[in-house]
């Protein structure tokens, strides 16, 4: 079975100035970088039903959603930069 990702380790990110937020699926942190303040948002293998976390994750969910992000985020840049 593939490893799955529950939990983020922001404490490494180069830039990272705040606090460490744990969402039910996805965890975000906000950067300092040359370009402004940013934020890292990235969604974990966790899964949760009626605001419940559960106790077992789908391994690369986090991964398929990061990338459908990336591919709408892309379509959309042109009226929301930035």
């Amino acid at each position: 079975m593939s490893e799955v990702i529950n939990l983020t380790n922001f404490e490494e990110l180069p830039g990272q100035d705040g606090d460490v937020y744990r969402c039910k699926v996805g965890d975000a942190s906000s950067l300092k970088h040359a370009v402004g303040d940013l934020v890292a948002v990235v969604r974990t293998d966790r899964i949760s039903a009626y605001d419940t976390i559960l106790p077992n994750s789908i391994a690369h969910k986090g991964q398929v959603i990061n990338e459908m992000s990336h591919v709408y985020l892309s379509m959309v840049k042109q009226i929301l930069p930035r």
